[in-house]
């Protein structure tokens, strides 16, 4: 049976565009991995990736009769038909319940936080179909920007987006900016915990779970102690 390096090209899989690309600035930044470095350098990326793929672990099984039935029902009772079909008691998200309701953020906000809200939402709309990571840093600095100025006038949706976005583009890389664009992460999420928004739950639990990482190769001087982050408030 063939593999995926026989049926397809290195350069036409995104995958390995990352891969090449983060190498490549690593060794930039830290004047060429080599040797044990480089292997898990690859490790960790390869790693990180599976992760992100893996499915569910509830094994949930729909007939087709329930997916029909699913497909008819209001938001609060499909809410309720998952929880009782995958048995979830909501250990992963805290504000999650059968009868939770997305998080309604204020209309009230100033025209500045607006305009560089909408600025940064238009960057991220014209390269919706480049991951993160792989939008020029120029572009990538104007977008976080934006949403700094926009959650600095009080616009939390903004300070969610722009925690989700610093997480994505450092957790991954090591050097001073990855450390200070994951403390600046974190400082964010933990400013919005009591504002019980879903999202920022969330990312609160994803950063957790980044600390104690045991496979973590960067950045490993950050931990559940130096950013503040307890298993017990996720």
């Amino acid at each position: 049976m063939k593999g995926v390096d026989d049926i397809f090209k290195k350069a036409e899989l995104s995958y390995y565009q990352r891969l090449l690309k983060l190498k490549s600035e690593m060794d930039t930044k830290h004047n060429n991995i080599v040797g044990e470095d480089v292997r898990l350098f690859y490790l960790n990326f390869i790693l990180q990736t599976l992760r992100s793929y893996k499915p569910a672990p509830n094994g949930i099984q729909w007939s087709k009769e329930e997916k029909e039935k699913f497909k008819n029902l209001s938001y609060k009772e499909q809410r309720k038909m998952i929880v009782k079909k995958s048995e979830i008691k909501s250990s992963l998200f805290p504000y999650v319940s059968v009868d939770y309701e997305p998080y309604t953020y204020s209309p009230r906000i100033s025209d500045r936080a607006k305009t560089s809200y909408n600025k940064a939402q238009e960057l991220l709309k014209k390269h919706e179909k480049t991951y993160f990571n792989d939008i020029t840093p120029l572009t990538q600095q104007e977008i976080l920007n934006n949403l700094r100025i926009a959650y600095n006038e009080r616009y939390l949706k903004a300070g969610v987006e722009l925690a989700s976005l610093l997480f994505k583009k450092s957790s991954l890389k090591g050097g001073d900016e990855a450390k200070k664009d994951i403390i600046e992460c974190a400082s964010i999420t933990k400013a919005l915990l009591d504002e019980k928004i879903g999202e920022n739950s969330y990312m609160y639990y994803q950063l957790y779970k980044w600390c104690i990482d045991s496979d973590r190769i960067y950045l490993r001087d950050l931990g559940t102690s130096s950013l503040g982050v307890k298993k017990n408030k996720h």
